[in-house]
């Protein structure tokens, strides 16, 4: 299925989602995939945006509960490569201190 929502470990360690992050594609086992699977990443966990081709506020959501569950485990996490739609909600809902400040 083309868009279909992925995650990738990079050879340096680095987490990789590709696809289009939306409603649809945040499934109820995407996010129990996505939560075992950030429980068990080491930290810090660097999460590579690039391979987004789509995204709405359905994926800042995602990045902020990812981001509320690093936090209750006491790991780092941080975001690299946003797309410019991601970058754009987070700076209209005004959420750039949990984005670029951690």
């Amino acid at each position: 299925m083309m868009g279909e929502l992925r995650f990738q470990t990079t050879d340096s360690g680095c987490l990789r989602l590709t696809g289009t992050l939306n409603y649809a594609a945040v499934t109820p086992v995407f996010w129990r995939q996505s939560k075992n699977l950030l429980s068990n990443a080491p930290s810090p966990l660097h999460i590579d945006l690039q391979g987004i081709t789509h995204s709405d506020s359905t994926g800042v959501a995602l990045l902020l509960a990812w981001l509320r569950l690093a936090y209750k485990q006491n790991k780092k996490i941080s975001f690299v490569n946003l797309p410019d739609q991601m970058r754009a909600i987070i700076h209209v809902s005004e959420l750039e201190k949990l984005f670029y400040e951690s």
